[in-house]
Formats: C-alpha cells, structure tokens, sequence
C-alpha cells in the first residue's frame, strides 16, 4: 500500500514539473490590463514597449510589468490607437478618426500630422515606414505617401476601388509596397505606389463574407505573409504565386502578426497565438494561459513575446 501511495506521489509531483515548465502567458497588470489594445510596437534602439489602445499610447521601459501613459498632446479622437511604426527616431501612430499623430521624443508628446489627408482618410489601419517615406492605409480613402522629413499627404490609388480602398496592411519589400484590403485582396506597386496591380484574392471567409487581408509582412528570407480571415498566405516570388500555409491552426482567422528574426507570429481573431520557425510551414499553438479575447496586436522582444488582445489588456510570453 505504502510502495503504491509513493508511486502516485512521485507521479503527481512529475506531471507538476513537467506542467510547470511549459511557458504561460501572464496578464500584464495595471492601467492597460482591460484595455483593447489595437497596435504594438518595441523600438529596437531604446527598446521601449509601445502600446497603443482606445484610451490612448502607453509605454513600458521594464518588458511589460509597468506601463505609463504618453498621450501629451493626444486629443479624441485622437486617443484611439488602431495602427503604430518607428522608424528611425520617429513613432507614427494612425487612429480612429483622427488621422496621424507623430512623436520625435520617444512618445513624450505628439504633434497631428495630416496636412494633404482628405476626411475620408482619418481612419488609419496600417502604416509602414522605410528610408525616405511614410505609407498609410485607411478606412475609405485607400493609400497615402508622405515624405519622411516633411509631411505632405499624396494619395496615390490607381488600381484601387470600392471596398479595395479600405486598406488594412501596408508591407514594404525591396522596391514595391504591399497592401492588403478589407475585401480580401492583396495589391502591389513600385514605390511609392504609383498605380496598383490585383496580385492575390483570400478565399471567402464564410459564404458571402470576404477573407480580409489583416496584416501583410515581410519574413528575414524576404518572402511575404498574408494573414487573413481565410489563413496565411506565402509568397516566395514577391507576390507572383501564393500557397496557403494552415498547417496546426486550428484558428485561421489571422488578424495580427509580428516578424522578428526567424520567429512568425499569428494572433487570430478567435484568441490564440501561432508561432512558426519556417515561414509558415508548420505552425504551433502557444496560446496557454492567455485570455479567449481577440489577439488584435502582436510583437516579439528580445525576451518576452506580446499579445494585445480586445478589452483584455496585454499579455506577455517568456521565450
């Protein structure tokens, strides 16, 4: 009796380690823990966590266990962040009808930077940044270039019509830019956009309903990743042939995604998160622990991977 009460001791204290060591999400407490959380970004020189919610940007300079707002000169609706990128010394933010905020002092204050932007393009969803200009993609009024130095809006939506003009991703590969729309769509142009060419349709989401294209990037080997409502597409030849890459997801509405290194990362509008170490081949589900809210915003850090979620704050992932 004594030998089999030992035995399912050890047993028991052998499935606590073993569950012990798998790595959990945690909830990133204080003013952002029920916060919805529609962009995030870490600026590699400073490190600085930025997130950017309904209720303005926060920033966390110790891996997510505090956060402090930054919203000097932020005004609604400029405190609702949908869309954020760094480039250089520069933080861009788009939000939800208040077009584009920029910050020169690691997000101490912000100055609105619209001039050239029509109304209809106050609605900012995506933005990319690289070497001398700034692209937007917006609810309505399709893509915007600017300058870097100076911000002058152009738009720039040869191509583009109807629903295709609500552009929810913007990536920069090489010389050409990237769009993905809310009617399932990816487009491609030289830059700096000067008239669009149809290269990808997402399949349906359901009957009806279109596979919007969520997030667009760009993995280290330079192939492009789609994510959308109908799963991950991957191009190897800038965008001349896709294959949908689904393996392990039993979640493939992506909406977000996050590049760093040889890691990709996929938060799905059903609440969980996807790794894959081999450009979308093979996925895993490393969603233990974290809240079922939608994972709207993703970032990976030297330490811990983010996930921004809808109204259950930040949560953070050692790896």
């Amino acid at each position: 009796m004594k030998t089999k009460l030992l035995f399912s001791a050890l047993l028991s204290f052998s499935f606590y380690l073993l569950s012990s060591q798998v790595p959990r999400w945690q909830h990133c407490r204080g003013a952002i823990d029920s916060s919805l959380v529609g962009a995030m970004a870490i600026d590699p020189a400073t490190k600085y966590i930025y997130a950017g919610t309904w209720t303005g940007i926060f920033r966390s300079a110790d891996n997510g266990s505090t956060w402090d707002a930054k919203n000097t000169g932020l005004s609604h609706p400029g405190l609702r962040v949908l869309s954020m990128a760094i480039s250089g010394k520069s933080i861009y933010l788009g939000t939800y009808g208040g077009g584009i905020f920029l910050s020169a002092d690691n997000g101490e204050s912000w100055i609105a930077a619209n001039n050239g932007l029509s109304d209809d393009a106050l609605i900012v969803k995506s933005i990319a940044a690289k070497g001398n200009n700034i692209y937007i993609g917006t609810y309505g009024g399709g893509v915007y270039v600017s300058p870097a130095k100076v911000i002058s809006w152009k738009a720039v939506n040869d191509g583009l019509s109807g629903n295709d003009m609500t552009v929810l991703s913007v990536a920069l590969s090489g010389s050409r830019i990237f769009i993905g729309t809310i009617d399932g769509n990816v487009f491609s142009s030289a830059c700096p956009g000067i008239s669009w060419t149809h290269v990808l349709s997402a399949p349906e989401y359901q009957m009806y309903a279109p596979g919007s294209v969520n997030c667009v990037g760009v993995t280290k080997e330079n192939y492009l990743v789609a994510g959308s409502n109908s799963g991950v597409f991957l191009s190897a030849d800038n965008g001349n042939k896709w294959t949908a890459l689904n393996k392990g997801m039993r979640d493939s509405t992506v909406i977000s995604m996050s590049i760093s290194g040889n890691a990709l990362l996929a938060g799905t509008h059903g609440g969980s998160v996807y790794i894959s170490f081999d450009n979308g081949k093979n996925w895993k589900e490393i969603s233990d622990g974290l809240s079922k809210a939608s994972v709207i915003s993703v970032a990976a850090g030297d330490k811990y991977y983010f996930a921004g979620t809808g109204g259950k704050g930040i949560w953070k992932l050692t790896h």
